[in-house]
């Protein structure tokens, strides 16, 4: 669902790391504190930095994940608890 409702790439979202998430207090409400994620130009495909703005939907999913992982935003468990990296997004994860 992230995917769909940002346009993000495969390969940018499984890189989609924390620090590059932007808070912007202008665009937020009460209820919901809204941010941007800054790609760097190593991730994108025409290498060229930009900005992600979520849209309801993605800030949604972005709160829930949060605190799960120090440094990226999207990982799996595996059965003994440790986390991993997305290297592909696929029905294995």
């Amino acid at each position: 669902m992230f995917k769909v409702n940002t346009g993000m790439r495969e390969k940018e979202v499984c890189q989609l790391r924390w620090d590059w998430e932007q808070h912007v207090p202008e665009l937020g409400t009460p209820e919901i504190k809204r941010t941007v994620f800054v790609l760097p130009e190593w991730v994108t495909k025409n290498k060229e930095a930009r900005v992600v703005v979520l849209n309801d939907v993605a800030q949604r999913i972005v709160g829930e994940l949060r605190g799960q992982h120090p440094t990226h935003v999207f990982t799996c468990e595996d059965r003994k608890g440790r986390q991993w990296l997305f290297c592909r997004l696929n029905n294995s994860g």
